[in-house]
């Protein structure tokens, strides 16, 4: 019992030092990981051994709550971004004086929907369909130039965007 007491407890020290998943507070973020720390420790089956080997499962057990742990951070990741939710992490918790967590990320997403149809479509054919200025250029008439122009046109538009969203210390 002491074991999984501090296998879930050296996994929870390391937890507090990852960055909050987007939509979830800290808070409710570390009672999740706490809860999913402590569900992998359940799970866990008890070996039967010498008490040498104790040390040994020890740090397997721990590894395994970590790595449970750590795919649940992953998949709220993976969920905020198939989403195209906006990551926002919320300021620090008085509470917890030397957490690092910035008040605010920029949010590509909303600074995007704010562009025109066109500006997005360019956005869009360049870096989520892979295409070459030269194939864009090619399919609507113009030079391969041009679209250069556009798209650091585009790229000053969202820099100021964000900049004047979240502040000139975040971007």
């Amino acid at each position: 019992m002491l074991v999984r007491k501090n296998a879930v407890k050296r996994c929870l020290a390391r937890v507090r030092h990852w960055k909050v998943p987007s939509n979830w507070s800290r808070h409710q973020w570390l009672e999740e990981a706490a809860a999913q720390a402590e569900l992998a420790a359940t799970i866990e089956r008890p070996t039967v051994g010498e008490p040498s080997a104790s040390r040994l499962r020890s740090n397997a057990l721990a590894s395994r709550i970590l790595n449970s742990v750590l795919k649940r951070y992953r998949q709220e990741w993976s969920f905020a971004r198939h989403c195209g939710r906006c990551i926002v992490c919320e300021p620090a918790e008085p509470d917890d004086p030397d957490d690092g967590v910035a008040p605010m990320v920029p949010c590509l997403p909303c600074a995007l929907a704010q562009l025109s149809e066109p500006d997005r479509r360019l956005i869009q054919m360049l870096y989520w369909e892979h295409r070459t200025e030269a194939q864009i250029a090619a399919d609507f008439g113009i030079s391969q130039q041009a679209i250069s122009k556009r798209k650091r046109r585009i790229f000053l538009q969202l820099s100021s965007t964000l900049k004047t969203e979240h502040g000139p210390a975040h971007v």
